[in-house]
């Protein structure tokens, strides 16, 4: 008896594991940053393009490198089923003193260095969003932004 239900448990880890097919789309949107940096994006947002990609960004000055990496979130436009509904939002900082995630330059959301995966709003109004990431260091900012357009299911 205790086979069966070791069994059973395994193919319901297994059945949900597998049953999620939601997972985060490169962003379509382009990338700015500042100070020495290097950016580049590829892909574009209209219709029948492929989703923009983004490299790396470094802004290095002082003896200090500053680095925003794999800014992603969900393809644009968002279809949206409510009047404000959450994203999904990954990136990885590295050198910095202060990290800081700004929707449409409103107020700033912090963050540590490091890697972060963030279910964050999204105003469902059929206007575009703006979500900027800025990784701050001794006397240097490197910054990636996504751009998201909203559409009602």
């Amino acid at each position: 008896m205790r086979g069966r239900a070791v069994l059973v448990i395994g193919l319901l880890v297994l059945v949900a594991a597998c049953s999620s097919d939601k997972k985060a789309q490169p962003p379509t949107s382009t990338t700015t940053s500042s100070l020495a940096t290097t950016t580049t994006t590829t892909g574009g947002p209209g219709p029948g393009t492929s989703p923009a990609t983004t490299t790396p960004t470094t802004a290095g000055g002082n003896g200090s490198n500053i680095h925003v990496s794999g800014f992603t979130g969900p393809s644009s436009p968002v279809t949206c089923n409510a009047q404000t509904q959450l994203i999904e939002l990954r990136w990885t900082t590295s050198g910095a003193t202060k990290v800081e995630l700004r929707i449409d330059n409103g107020d700033p959301y912090h963050y540590s260095n490091g890697s972060h995966t963030e279910m964050l709003p999204l105003t469902c109004d059929g206007k575009s969003h703006t979500y900027k990431l800025t990784a701050t260091g001794p006397g240097t900012t490197a910054s990636q932004a996504i751009t998201l357009e909203t559409k009602k299911s």
